[in-house]
């Protein structure tokens, strides 16, 4: 017999699945059904909102996705990976892409969707950084200069990791966290070297 737990877990998923699934099939107005009331009120008031501030800024083109449980608790938080699809656009790379996380509650009865509405790009760092900034993001995070670093610029909160074994310029041995409000640049020590709360920008 399953357990209820594992019964909202596949409910969790198929909601989930099923908003980016709308996203990707450009029918953002069901997407903008399946969010929260307390989403809407904050973010997304109406679906024009939606649609221009979520929905054209990672499916204009075409995309697929990825998501995993970001959390091991009761709480239902899922990171969400969007990537250029390869295979229809001729262009992309998986190491290319927009990260969300999205947050599930219960409303009513049913289960709706939190989502972030914080533009993150992950990238390797020798196409897209400071010097060329893709469109549409608030938080772009890249390595490959192993120099740790947290600066804003132009309303872009720009992020380097360093490195933990081969620091460059000087910089402290490092590594990222990144939580739901804070991107925090710490030495191998533990030790705070910088921290910015993303969601205040």
């Amino acid at each position: 017999m399953l357990s209820f737990a594992f019964l909202i877990y596949v409910q969790v998923q198929v909601l989930i699945e099923t908003f980016l699934s709308y996203c990707k099939n450009h029918e953002p107005a069901k997407a903008y059904g399946l969010l929260s009331n307390d989403c809407k009120n904050v973010l997304y008031p109406d679906e024009f909102i939606f649609e221009e501030q979520y929905y054209k800024t990672k499916f204009s083109t075409s995309k697929r996705y990825s998501f995993q449980s970001w959390t091991s608790s009761d709480s239902y938080i899922y990171l969400v990976k969007i990537f250029d699809d390869m295979l229809a656009t001729g262009t992309g790379s998986s190491q290319n892409y927009i990260q969300d996380y999205f947050s599930v509650i219960e409303e009513d009865g049913q289960y709706r969707l939190n989502i972030n509405g914080f533009k993150f790009f992950f990238t390797y760092g020798h196409v897209y950084n400071m010097d060329n900034v893709p469109e549409n993001v608030d938080v772009l995070v890249y390595g490959h200069l192993h120099t740790g670093f947290i600066e804003e610029e132009n309303g872009v909160i720009f992020v380097n990791s360093g490195s933990i074994s081969l620091p460059k310029n000087n910089t402290a041995h490092s590594y990222l966290i990144i939580d739901d409000d804070n991107i925090i640049l710490k030495d191998v020590d533990g030790n705070v070297i910088k921290q910015i709360c993303y969601k205040n920008k």
